[in-house]
C-alpha cells in the first residue's frame, strides 16, 4: 500500500506533433478596445504539418500577454485576407 508520504510520478509522452492551420475570421469578443475582434473559423488547411517531437523540442521563452496582443492594423490585415469577411464588416 502507498503511504501519503510517497510521491507518485506521472509521465505522459508523445512521439509526433500535428499542426493544423485554421482560418481567421470575424469574432464576437466584446473586450477588443478598437477594431474588429478575431476568432478561429471552422475551415482549416487539410495539409497538416507532422513532425517528430525531437524536431519540435526547441522551447521559446514564454511571451507576455502584451506580446500576444495584436494591433488594430494586424487584426485588420488578417481579416482582410479572409474572402468571407466583407469590407463593411471590417469597418463596422
Amino acid at each position: 500500500s502507498l503511504s501519503y508520504d510517497s510521491k507518485i510520478v506521472k509521465n505522459v509522452s508523445f512521439s509526433k506533433v500535428r499542426v493544423r492551420e485554421y482560418e481567421v475570421t470575424l469574432g464576437d469578443n466584446p473586450s477588443v478596445s478598437s477594431g474588429a475582434p478575431l476568432s478561429l473559423g471552422w475551415r482549416y488547411n487539410p495539409e497538416e504539418k507532422v513532425s517528430d517531437i525531437e524536431d519540435s523540442e526547441i522551447t521559446l521563452p514564454r511571451r507576455s500577454s502584451a506580446e500576444l496582443r495584436l494591433s488594430y492594423d494586424e487584426r485588420h490585415l488578417r481579416l482582410a485576407l479572409n474572402p468571407t469577411v466583407t469590407s463593411a464588416e471590417l469597418t463596422s
